[in-house]
Order: C-alpha cells, then sequence, then structure tokens
C-alpha cells in the first residue's frame, strides 16, 4: 500500500497486476496492489 497526497488517477498500468486507487478519509490517493514478492508494479499516474 503506498498513499499519495492528493487526488490521482492511474493513466496507465498492467492489468494483471491488480492495482485499485481507492480515496481516503483524510482525502488522499492510495494504491493497492497485489504481487509476488519481488515482482516490480508498473504504473503511470496523473495528478487530478
Amino acid at each position: 500500500m503506498v498513499e499519495l497526497k492528493g487526488n490521482w488517477a492511474m493513466k496507465a498500468g498492467s492489468q494483471d497486476q491488480r492495482i485499485s486507487l481507492e480515496k481516503n478519509s483524510r482525502g488522499n490517493t492510495v494504491l493497492r496492489t497485489v504481487r509476488s514478492e519481488g515482482s516490480p508494479v508498473y504504473v503511470s499516474l496523473v495528478n487530478q
């Protein structure tokens, strides 16, 4: 889990990575992904 300050949207990312972006109670964006240990996550984000 990674918390990003502000509102972010996914511009590009591999569908097989199972990435989700959620808004938390502080109004920040939280990026969550399910992955295997050691496998990288590739995603492009855009600030809204």
